[in-house]
């Protein structure tokens, strides 16, 4: 029995329940099977041409990495799990999990690898005019820093709000695999991919280091500057830093969270908070201008928008369908068992 089989048989026995709650149609379930396996070898075929893109630049500019052997582990051992899954039919919660955890870990691998090869274009910096940019939109980073900076109350809660993308990214993989939401994993992962490609193209157009207070220089900016300079060709992919100051990927991802989690997602009011303090937090512990910010924006809409265009019906329909909650009643879901994965993301935010 395959994955959607188990799916339709659990509905079907459910429906004759005079308390079964609304369940999802024939033609909704299809939709659903059919993208999902029509997503998943694309979206794997996004990570090789993008590996094959970092492979040959790093080959071109003398830089290497190191520290495949995890990654690759990693990478495998969620595969296997979403693959058994989804082909034994046993567990269509679990099979999400591990085929969207183990994509999640094996971009998050190539894409690192991409800001850091993009970087050695070498373009002049843009700082001074990211800085005049801000000016004449009246905000000034260095008082806004220390104006989070004394004050605790607002200093710890940012930089912890800073740091959630990747607890945040980890829940949600969780949450949409739990609830039966397939379609927003996929649409997450893939305005997730989307973005990052064009970010990281513009960070190399238009470089920057980003604000910062004269003698405290972030760690992410000297790494930048040494791809810059060359005079570091080995980077271990344990060690990775999130390296692009314009546009902001932190705003880009803040946005998309906001927007995955959209209603009737249950989600949406905390993720919507925490976001939101993601998105105040970018300037003062992210070191960003506010340019980078708008930058950001503004990819974070274009790319929602370019991938509900190219997703049609599956995308702007899904926000219509009731949650499925064959997963959260006992005994209701295309398998019992629960559990748990690790996904642990290689580089570092921007």
């Amino acid at each position: 029995m395959n994955r959607f089989d188990a799916v339709a048989d659990t509905r079907i026995a459910s429906s004759e329940s005079p308390t079964a709650r609304p369940r999802w149609n024939a033609e909704s379930l299809a939709r659903q099977f059919v993208g999902q396996f029509a997503f998943l070898p694309r979206a794997w075929g996004v990570v090789l041409a993008l590996g094959a893109v970092d492979l040959a630049w790093a080959n071109l500019r003398g830089i290497s990495f190191t520290g495949w052997s995890s990654v690759v582990l990693t990478v495998g051992f969620l595969a296997a799990i979403g693959f058994a899954y989804d082909h034994t039919g046993r567990n269509a919660r679990l099979a999400d999990v591990g085929n969207y955890a183990a994509l999640w870990v094996a971009f998050s691998g190539v894409g690192s690898i991409f800001t850091y090869v993009v970087a050695t274009m070498g373009m002049p910096l843009r700082d001074a005019q990211l800085s005049t940019i801000d000016a004449a939109l009246g905000f000034h980073w260095t008082p806004w820093f220390y104006f989070i900076a004394h004050h605790r109350y607002l200093n710890l809660p940012l930089k912890i709000a800073y740091e959630s993308m990747l607890p945040q990214i980890i829940g949600s993989i969780l949450y949409f695999a739990h609830t039966a939401q397939t379609s927003r994993n996929r649409e997450f992962l893939a305005l997730a991919m989307l973005s990052l490609v064009v970010t990281t193209l513009i960070s190399g157009l238009l470089p920057a280091v980003g604000p910062f207070i004269p003698g405290h220089q972030p760690e992410f900016a000297k790494v930048l500057q040494t791809i810059r300079a060359g005079t570091v060709n080995t980077f271990a992919l344990d060690n990775m830093k999130g390296i692009v100051t314009m546009p902001s990927y932190h705003t880009v991802i803040a946005l998309v969270l906001i927007w995955v989690h959209r209603p009737p997602s249950r989600s949406f009011p905390v993720v919507a908070v925490l976001s939101g303090l993601m998105l105040l937090s970018v300037p003062s512990a992210g070191n960003h201008y506010l340019a980078d910010m708008l930058a950001g924006a503004a990819i974070a809409i274009a790319s929602i928008a370019s991938v509900r265009a190219a997703f049609g019906y599956e995308t702007t329909c899904a926000a219509h369908r009731p949650q499925p909650r064959f997963f959260e009643d006992d005994g209701a879901g295309a398998g019992s068992s629960s559990g748990s994965s690790g996904i642990s993301a290689v580089g570092g935010s921007t």
